[in-house]
């Protein structure tokens, strides 16, 4: 790329010696004009003006032709791929899966009927573990405590010295939904559950539930804990988005730009996500007011996630790879979406077929469908 610039720089600059040459001959001619010169005399200098002037165009010419012939790398299309190969789907269970985290050195996978399932890092299969409860399952905490919440009221924390699943009392007979885990300094971490009917739960250090006055009525389907001014923010049916500053205070009804029921969020620094169904898609950053996000999807959206995005660069002279931190969503007839990859191309769908994905884990990638099937993606 060096040498074609200077290449052309300097034929650029011959260029104009030329044509400062040429207008000084042309000067001396009219000159010449002036004062009555002969024919022959008149005609050798436009004759080297002429020559001049051919010399010009050439070396010009010679110069933009030297551009079109060199590779023009700045303007070739290059193409942004996923960096990796999907699995086949394999077969966990004959339930819907409806949430997964990753905690506990391996992989725990919740769903209907009670179903809870785990794989260790490095083993190849699952096993079943028991719940004590027939309760649809709905989701799981990502970190310590490990918790998990579900149809009824549902709740159960995972003992790891004792390796197994205790129940805790809720005091509600509401469907939970989703939860997150919220740290404040050494006072350690609660838990935040909710649900339908607008419930909102919230779980001390020691154990105990308590309900929590929630501004609205409407079904709450996902919640996440964010870094931006809201700490805690929840969504739901009817696009209703819930949120709890940082500073404190008490809940409030976010204004909204959709309707449409959202079913998770997820958050990456001052960055809010939101999907549902239709495709729809909101999104927040750094108090700004929440907007609509076009997806490029009609089908429902499920789950999503920030995770890192493994990508491979191609143009016509090279070939690069890396990873890209962004958003991952997914949902009806095993449809993948992904965003930020390479920033510029904005949502693009990178899988689809099979059963509804419910839930997802990342790096890896782990995907989990309604009918009881995984699948995932590993970077190359």
């Amino acid at each position: 790329m060096g040498d074609y610039r200077d290449e052309r720089e300097a034929a650029l600059q011959r260029a104009e010696v030329l044509s400062q040459q040429n207008a000084q001959l042309q000067a001396e001619l009219a000159a010449m004009r002036r004062g009555r010169t002969s024919p022959a005399t008149t005609r050798l200098p436009l004759a080297v003006g002429l020559a001049v002037g051919a010399m010009v165009l050439v070396g010009a010419g010679a110069g933009f032709l030297t551009m079109a012939q060199r590779p023009q790398v700045a303007t070739r299309a290059s193409s942004l791929e996923l960096r990796g190969e999907w699995s086949p789907p394999a077969s966990i269970a004959r339930v819907g899966l409806r949430a997964a985290a990753r905690a506990g050195g391996g992989t725990w996978v919740v769903g209907d009927r009670g179903a809870i399932f785990f794989r260790g890092e490095s083993a190849s299969s699952w096993a079943a573990v028991p719940s004590g409860t027939d309760a649809d399952l709905r989701a799981i905490t990502s970190g310590d405590p490990l918790v998990v919440v579900g149809a009824r009221g549902t709740a159960l924390r995972f003992d790891p010295a004792e390796r197994r699943w205790v129940p805790e009392a809720t005091g509600t007979t509401a469907g939970l939904n989703a939860v997150t885990t919220r740290r404040f300094g050494s006072a350690g971490p609660t838990v935040t559950a909710v649900g339908d009917g607008g419930v909102m739960l919230v779980r001390q250090p020691d154990g105990t539930w308590s309900p929590v006055v929630s501004p609205t009525g409407a079904n709450l389907y996902g919640i996440t804990s964010s870094a931006s001014d809201f700490t805690l923010v929840a969504v739901g049916a009817g696009g209703v988005i819930v949120g709890l500053p940082s500073s404190g205070g008490s809940l409030s009804v976010q204004a909204s730009p959709v309707t449409t029921t959202l079913r998770a969020i997820a958050s990456w620094n001052n960055t809010l996500l939101a999907v549902g169904d239709g495709g729809v898609m909101v999104s927040t950053s750094a108090m700004a007011p929440w907007t609509v996000v076009r997806s490029g999807s009609t089908g429902d959206l499920f789950t999503v996630a920030a995770t890192e995005i493994p990508y491979e660069q191609r143009s016509p002279d090279s070939v690069g790879s890396g990873s890209i931190f962004g958003f991952v969503a997914a949902g009806a007839g095993g449809s993948v979406l992904v965003d930020r990859l390479g920033s510029v191309e904005g949502w693009r769908p990178v899988r689809a077929g099979g059963g509804a994905i419910r839930a997802m884990t990342s790096e890896p990638w782990s995907f989990f469908a309604d009918d009881g099937t995984t699948f995932g993606f590993a970077p190359r």
